[in-house]
């Protein structure tokens, strides 16, 4: 099989061929495989393919469990998730490790939200920048055409970053910042500790 590659036309064939058909049609291992040797390709790499490709899942599969070894049942972060997401606390456990939820301290919480409008300065409204830095808002808005690139010098514009942190989580709450999946916080008491969940995924 033939591939062009800018200006450039390759053929291709066993593995290569493999990856290019499985990229272009989205196709599982063995429907890939099948086609291949309904239309005598060369497969005979896919015996060592399928020997690594068994491995390395075995690999990820005790990686998994050693995270999962990690954590018990009774720790107050699995509860507060299992009481947040509404699950048992063994798949709280999981959901921890796959990153669908987070469970922080208020300090943790404090951090992670002041870490976020930090770093996305450029995606406030330009009424908020402009209040909290005495520059009109034509000024901000000019900024944010440059998405990212335009964080750093809005910073500087910020009088009291502190205060503007602060009014931030004042007006939208910290969960708006943490959470990518819905803007919510979920806060338990366990163990006379406070602890906040966000679904994240």
């Amino acid at each position: 099989m033939i591939k062009q590659v800018d200006k450039y036309i390759v053929q291709l064939n066993g593995f290569d061929l493999f990856v290019h058909l499985q990229q272009k049609h989205n196709w599982s291992d063995k429907k890939t495989f099948d086609f291949m040797r309904e239309n005598n390709q060369d497969v005979s790499f896919y015996a060592e393919f399928e020997r690594v490709k068994k491995e390395h899942l075995k690999k990820e599969q005790l990686k998994r469990q050693i995270m999962i070894n990690k954590y018990s049942i009774n720790d107050p972060e699995v509860i507060a998730v299992s009481q947040s997401a509404e699950v048992t606390p063994e798949e709280a456990i999981e959901l921890i490790i796959d990153e669908d939820w987070i469970c922080l301290t208020d300090e943790e919480a404090d951090e992670t939200a002041e870490d976020y409008i930090l770093g996305s300065l450029w995606a406030f409204n330009p009424s908020f920048l402009s209040a909290h830095s005495d520059i009109d808002e034509s000024v901000f808005e000019l900024l944010q055409e440059k998405c990212e690139d335009s964080n750093d010098a809005i910073l500087t514009m910020i009088k009291d970053v502190t205060g503007f942190i602060y009014d931030a989580i004042s007006s939208d709450g910290r969960g708006h910042f943490i959470s990518h999946y819905d803007g919510e916080e979920h806060e338990h008491k366990i163990n006379n500790e406070w602890y906040y969940c966000y679904r994240i995924n």
